[in-house]
Order: structure tokens, then C-alpha cells, then sequence
């Protein structure tokens, strides 16, 4: 997975925890995407747990993330 692919996957997570927010939360759009954010993390390390091959995943693609 390339960098434009990784912006892409993270601006379309995103629309999909704004629209979700809106439609069924009608939270603060902060707030909303926040906690939506904070239980999908919450969710893939529960998943991690048990499927050693979702944490692999994870940690592979964001070892690939260049920082700088």
C-alpha cells in the first residue's frame, strides 16, 4: 500500500465516521469523529488479540508510513 493509497483509506474512513456521526450520532463533528476513531482502535486491538494476522497487518502498514 502506497502513500496516496493510505490518504486515500484514511480520508475515506473518515467521510464514512463523518457521515455515521451525522446520521445516527449527532454529535459535535470533533467529538463524534473522535469517539468513533477511538472504538475502531479500540476494536482492531481486541481483533489483534485474537488474529495475530490483523496486528501484523497493522504493524506493516504502518511501519511503511515515511514521518519525516
Amino acid at each position: 500500500m502506497n502513500l496516496v493509497e493510505q490518504v486515500a483509506a484514511l480520508l475515506a474512513l473518515s467521510a464514512l465516521f463523518a457521515w455515521f456521526n451525522s446520521r445516527w450520532l449527532k454529535l459535535p463533528t470533533t467529538i463524534g469523529l473522535m469517539v468513533l476513531s477511538l472504538l475502531f482502535s479500540l476494536s482492531l486491538i481486541l481483533i489483534g488479540i485474537f488474529t495475530p494476522e490483523v496486528r501484523t497487518q497493522a504493524g506493516h502498514i504502518v511501519g511503511q508510513i515515511n514521518f519525516s
